[in-house]
């Protein structure tokens, strides 16, 4: 959680949620326990920053509090996670809305493959979150993840959206760093996924991400990455309560900002803090 990035990304938020919009939508999704990867893949924090998003859209930016859907464990499969997206983002947004999108739990890297393939086509590793749902299949020699939201089919529903402010935050790793724990942080992140891939399959969805992509030439969605590859997202425990270490110091820095404040007074303030609980262990991307 370096000061720039940080500072960078609460200024970038407050730019979109605090414009003057018709109406503001958001969705809020959490997820500590999941239903098949096992009694190890237990998070702590991801609820509570589904609660510190929510007291600062309603009470910082003035959203409405019907207008915030929440999905929260087994609430967020992908199918919900899908439909609430269409049904609450897409069809309800208009030009001059804002739409937010928070995701907390795991991510990962999936790694896919072809057979006997040359290293000049390989396909490069995706990034994808995992619903409450998310499962990983045994067919034959070659696993499969099911259920998993790759970031580009994210990116794909964002450019759905008929409004140009919207804001994307992830607080999820996708590089796991060998263990679950790091001292008193947990690793918001699975280990990497070997999948051989369905050549065609990714063909059509790659014409398709590209097609959807040049409708609108300058993509509007802003997304704040809660860790820099190859860093993953942590969560941390305070006294009494955990949360990932990114939505906790980004809503608390957006609590103190002003909109006449400069772009170099915010990023400083939050500096110290900061590194102050963890060192320099995370740094968030824009």
């Amino acid at each position: 959680l370096s000061d720039w990035h940080l500072g960078r990304s609460a200024y970038q938020y407050h730019q979109v949620l605090a414009q003057p919009t018709a109406r503001k939508l958001a969705l809020l999704v959490g997820i500590n326990q999941y239903r098949e990867l096992g009694k190890q893949a237990k998070l702590q924090g991801c609820l509570t920053d589904l609660e510190l998003q929510r007291e600062l859209l309603i009470h910082r930016f003035g959203f409405h509090p019907d207008d915030i859907v929440i999905l929260k464990n087994k609430q967020a499969t992908y199918q919900n996670i899908e439909a609430a997206f269409t049904t609450h983002l897409i069809e309800q947004a208009r030009s001059q809305d804002c739409v937010i999108f928070h995701f907390s739990g795991y991510g990962a890297l999936l790694n896919s493959y072809v057979d006997a393939a040359p290293e000049a086509t390989k396909p490069l590793p995706s990034k994808v979150l995992l619903p409450f749902d998310s499962d990983i299949q045994k067919a034959g020699n070659s696993p499969i993840l099911e259920n998993a939201l790759l970031q580009d089919q994210l990116a794909l529903w964002f450019r759905s959206l008929n409004t140009q402010q919207s804001l994307c935050v992830l607080d999820a790793g996708f590089t796991y760093p060998g263990k679950a724990l790091q001292g008193n942080l947990r690793v918001r992140s699975q280990p990497s996924i070997q999948q051989k891939a369905n050549v065609l399959g990714d063909l059509e969805q790659q014409e398709k991400l590209l097609n959807q992509s040049q409708r609108r030439q300058t993509p509007s969605e802003l997304i704040l990455l809660a860790a820099q590859s190859p860093q993953t997202a942590v969560e941390a425990q305070w006294q009494d309560f955990s949360s990932g270490l990114f939505t906790h110091a980004l809503t608390q820095h957006l609590w103190q900002m002003v909109p006449a404040q400069k772009f170099s007074v915010s990023f400083n303030r939050v500096v110290a803090d900061v590194e102050h609980q963890v060192g320099r262990v995370q740094q968030p991307n824009l």
